[in-house]
C-alpha cells in the first residue's frame, strides 16, 4: 500500500471506560476522515490494545488503579498492520 496523505487528528474523549461512552466515540469517528487518532483523556485503567469490531484497534495507556486521565491511538483498518510498536511512557505521554 502506497500512502501519499496521512490524516492525524486529535480528539479528546472525555472518557471511554464505559460501553456506553465508547459506543459514543466510535459513532463520532465515523465521522472523521482519519488514518490515526490520538486521543486524550482515554480514562481506562492499565494500558493495552483493543482489536475493535470494524477491524480498527485502540491502544492505550492509563493508570492502573483509577481511571483518570489516559492517552490513546485509534487506528485505521488500513494502517494497523503498519503499527511497529507502542509504548506507554505515562498515562499523559504514549508513542506510536
Amino acid at each position: 500500500m502506497t500512502l501519499t496523505k496521512l490524516r492525524i487528528c486529535t480528539f479528546n474523549a472525555r472518557s471511554l471506560s464505559s460501553q456506553a461512552r465508547f459506543a459514543e466515540f466510535q459513532a463520532e469517528v465515523d465521522k472523521i476522515k482519519h488514518d490515526v487518532i490520538g486521543i486524550a483523556e482515554v480514562k481506562r485503567r492499565g494500558s493495552g490494545r483493543l482489536n475493535l469490531p470494524n477491524d480498527a484497534v485502540l491502544l492505550y495507556a492509563g493508570h492502573d488503579n483509577k481511571t483518570a486521565e489516559g492517552v490513546g491511538f485509534y487506528v485505521s483498518p488500513h494502517l494497523k498492520s503498519r503499527i511497529a510498536g507502542f509504548n506507554a511512557i505515562s498515562p499523559r505521554v504514549a508513542e506510536l
